[in-house]
């Protein structure tokens, strides 16, 4: 998300949209048997830490934000499931 130009609502619609498209190409193969998510809330994830050496303040890699509020990226993956 770091290299995604726009601003952030526009970087979240197409997280989204791409973890979705992921999402559903895992189910839809029927041999992907896990969909990993690596961090919950922007503001606890590696990216998120100045100290380390990948780190970038417009990365914002997880479906919860900062605030703890949920992001389209979360709603793609509740509305994939549940379909």
């Amino acid at each position: 998300m770091k290299n995604v130009g726009g601003d952030s609502k526009a970087r979240q619609l197409l997280q989204a949209k791409i973890t979705q498209q992921m999402l559903e190409a895992a189910l839809e193969s029927c041999v992907c048997d896990q969909f990993n998510i690596f961090g919950i809330v922007d503001r606890l994830h590696v990216f998120e830490n100045p100290y380390l050496q990948y780190y970038n303040p417009n990365s914002d890699p997880s479906p919860i934000d900062d605030d703890y509020g949920y992001k389209p990226f979360y709603y793609s993956i509740l509305s994939t499931l549940q379909e």
